[in-house]
Order: C-alpha cells, then structure tokens, then sequence
C-alpha cells in the first residue's frame, strides 16, 4: 500500500517513521509512505497557505489553492483522497480493515481554525479520530496510518490480529504472562491447564463480558452482528450456560440475560426455574416457556396490550412448532430426547429460533 500525507511539517513524522510497526512495515517493503509539504505548492512569495476567513471570524483557514495543487500533482486514478476532520465518521477497526484493502491513500492534515469549505469537491472522505480536538492533523494521519499498516502482511502476524480488540466488535479477553502469581494475584487455572478448547472457551467470555461492562456500545453493535439477529447460538454452543445444572428453562433465561444483556438479577433469573420439564407435569416445554419470557423483557416496555408480543409470540411459537412437531414436553421428549444428549437439541433449536425474533431489542 502507498500512503501519501498532505501536511505544513513533515518534520512530525520523523520519530514515527523510524520506530516499531511503521518501521518494520516500511522495510519490508509493505507500505510506502510519503511526506508532501503543502507550503511547496504555495505561489504566493513568503509561501503563505493560509488567510483569514471571509465573513470575519477568529484565526486563519488553510488556503484552497495550494491544497488542490498539492492534491492534483500527487493524486493517481487509484488514489482515495482522505481528509482528517472533527466532521467526519470516526475512525474504527473496520473502516481501518476497509482502508487496508485500498491501493493508495491519500491523507490531508488539516491546520490553524480548519480548511476552505470548498475542500469537500476534492476529497472522497473524512475521517475523526474521536470527538476532541487537536492543533492539527498530523497526529490522527499517524494513527490512520498505524491501524492500517499493521494490518499489512508479514507485519504482524494473522493469529495475533484475529484475537485483537475490535476484530468482532469485542474487546480482547485478558492476558497474562510469569509469574503465575504475582503479590496474591494468581493467573486463572484455565490457562495453565493447557486445555485449548477450555482456554478458548474462558476467553470468549472474558470478551464477551469485557465488552458488555466497559463498552455496552460496542457491545449493542456485536450483538446486531451482520447476519441481522443476535447469534445466541454460536454463544450457546460456546459453552456460556454449561458447567451448571441448569433446566432447559433456566438455560434460555440465563443465556439470553447473558447474551442480550437484559439486566436480570439472581432473583429474577430464579423465577423460571419452576418452568423447566413442562412446569412438572410435562406440559409447555420449559424451553419455549424461557424463551417467551425472554421475547417479553424485549419487545413489552410498559404493558402487553401496548405491544406488538401477542403476534411476536405466535409467530415464535409457529415456528418452533413446524422445526420441532410439537409445543409439549411429553411430544417433544419423545421425538427428540436421546440418553446422551437429552434435551439439548430441543434447547438449541429453540435458541436458534428465538435469535430472530430479539432483533429490535438490539
């Protein structure tokens, strides 16, 4: 990839270049990166880029004519053209990952009260770096381009990037490295016990609650997820409700308020208990009971008759009832119940279908 900067003091980039990631993208030949002084494309005889705003207003705006010729003297076809701005759509791992696919980038920093309005017919986007500001934009140019060489072949490696923050909108389980214990603070058993499914199991839930506790944001976007419903089942498979004794009720409720971050407390989790095996006398499967509470705490803000879950239920319930033949216990165990698994595949189906129906929970 070949980055080119549009900045007043290519000087800034001096220890960057030169140090780390950029360093080692740049000799290993993955990137290209070139500084472009804005002052060179100044007509003017003291090399002037900026000039105070028409209309009157605090401060002075870079000058449009030497940006464009900057721009047009170093633009290709293949150039996309980025401005950084407190305007723009900030910046995050998946635009950084979109950028990495680009075969050359161009990337104005911007200088003094902000740019000619008139910039914006020649550039094809803008970039933030949060909601702050700063003197200019060399420092976010620098993190534009650190997020995106770092995404570069035989930079890093690709196991690394997979487990990084961010990578499926969650943040990255905790790490740790010897002693094994420190001051009282012992690394957790799991990851000394050399179990690799048991480790990748405790570490998709540390993501998961990481996320959940320090960035509910985050979170709300990973549970969307780009099939357009929430995948409780790929959690439920991940083992987020096993290791304990669990109803099939329980295991809905207990997931879901997991996963969906419903804000149960132990108290209110208990109340399905007594729904597993079809409320004791194998009536409704305690599954689909769990699961229709689950669609209440969703899609019920005051009271029922208020909302749409009369037809949500039904819909639910519909489908369940076509996957698995029956809506009763005693029927369900005798199509689907086996002595290895038990009701596992009943409890997996119905989070399967209940994954659709919590959408505009999200």
């Amino acid at each position: 990839m070949k980055i080119k900067i549009l900045t007043l003091f290519p000087e800034m980039f001096d220890g960057f270049l030169a140090t780390s990631i950029i360093k080692r993208a740049l000799n290993a030949k993955k990137l290209s990166i070139e500084l472009i002084n804005i002052r060179d494309y100044a007509e003017n005889k003291h090399k002037q880029v900026d000039d105070s705003p028409y209309g009157g207003g605090a401060g002075m705006l870079m000058m449009i004519e030497p940006l464009v010729k900057a721009i047009r003297a170093n633009k290709s076809v293949d150039t996309k053209v980025l401005l950084t701005s407190t305007q723009g759509a900030k910046f995050n791992q998946k635009m950084a990952q979109k950028l990495a696919e680009e075969a050359e980038l161009m990337i104005i920093c911007g200088r003094y009260e902000g740019i000619d309005a008139r910039i914006s017919a020649y550039i094809d986007q803008e970039i933030s770096v949060g909601d702050y500001v700063l003197t200019g934009g060399e420092l976010p140019a620098m993190i534009i381009c650190e997020a995106i060489s770092r995404l570069s072949e035989e930079v890093i490696s690709e196991a690394s990037l997979v487990t990084e923050s961010f990578n499926e909108d969650l943040l990255e389980a905790p790490q740790y490295t010897k002693p094994a214990e420190f001051e009282g603070m012992k690394v957790p058993e799991v990851l000394l016990s050399g179990h690799h499914e048991n480790i990748k199991v405790w570490q998709k839930k540390q993501a998961l609650d990481l996320t959940r506790d320090k960035r509910p944001d985050l979170y709300r976007q990973y549970l969307a997820g780009e099939s357009g419903y929430i995948d409780l089942l790929a959690e439920y498979d991940c083992g987020l409700v096993f290791g304990k004794d669990y109803n099939c009720a329980e295991k809905v409720i207990n997931l879901s308020n997991l996963v969906l971050a419903l804000g149960l407390d132990e108290k209110a989790v208990k109340a399905a208990a007594g729904f597993g095996g079809g409320m004791a006398i194998q009536h409704l499967c305690g599954a689909v009971a769990g699961a229709v509470m689950v669609l209440s705490l969703c899609h019920v803000e005051t009271v029922a008759h208020q909302s749409n879950i009369y037809s949500i239920e039904a819909a639910f319930l519909n489908e369940v009832k076509e996957q698995l033949g029956s809506l009763n216990c005693d029927e369900l165990k005798e199509r689907h119940y086996s002595s290895a698994t038990k009701c596992e595949h009943i409890i997996r189906t119905v989070i399967e279908i209940l994954g659709k129906y919590v959408n505009e929970h999200v």
